[in-house]
């Protein structure tokens, strides 16, 4: 969770695939679907990145022109509530994404609310599972690079399960063979070397 300092820290950075500023809220409670879609399709964009430390989406910085962020707040009223962001969120989507919603106070009964999302380097390509909603069609990869969202390309959706295979802790597996012609019967020996624990030991065969 973040503090307000760290949030300022932020604001220093800029707009990126793992940051967004957000001077108003999001259209949300009794909006039309539209407005909803935009929260939905920031989302997936960042749930879809190529990073490795959390994304976050801050509702009550404004952009500057030097595209340093600027922290305005919004009424502690206009804040989602952290439940209705993740029903709506995951009724929609195909997998759930892991996002956190939290308020951090800014002076003058005014806060930031973050949405974080957390490194999704397994489990993507995240996307909309149903026929459409509002500009959101069923399929599409959302995906944020730099400063922007797009939907993804082919090969960007290959290198996603890319990174997923090899993020996973597959064990290590060397197979080593050796005749000893010496031997009567002329013995193989397959010497098998694994990471794993009590790996196999070697064995014997004609």
């Amino acid at each position: 969770m973040l503090t307000i300092d760290q949030i300022r820290t932020l604001c220093m950075q800029g707009e990126s695939n793992r940051l967004d500023f957000k001077r108003d809220q999001y259209l949300f409670d009794n909006a039309a679907d539209g407005h909803k879609a935009e929260l939905l399709k920031d989302i997936l964009s960042f749930a879809n990145s190529f990073r490795n430390d959390p994304a976050y989406i801050l509702i009550g910085v404004e952009e500057l022109e030097s595209k340093l962020g600027k922290i305005v707040g919004i009424e502690k009223t206009e804040v989602i509530d952290d439940s209705k962001i993740q029903q709506f969120v995951n009724e929609k989507t195909n997998k759930i994404i892991p996002i956190e919603t939290y308020t951090v106070e800014c002076g003058d009964e005014r806060v930031v609310q973050v949405l974080e999302i957390a490194p999704c380097l397994k489990n993507r390509p995240f996307y909309l599972k149903q026929k459409n909603f509002a500009q959101l069609k069923q399929n599409d990869v959302w995906m944020r690079v730099g400063s922007a969202s797009h939907i993804a390309l082919p090969e960007e959706i290959c290198e996603m399960g890319r990174q997923e295979v090899e993020h996973e802790n597959f064990p290590k597996l060397t197979v080593t063979f050796d005749i000893d012609n010496q031997a009567e019967d002329s013995l193989l020996s397959v010497v098998l070397q694994s990471d794993v624990s009590d790996p196999p030991q070697p064995s014997w065969a004609k």
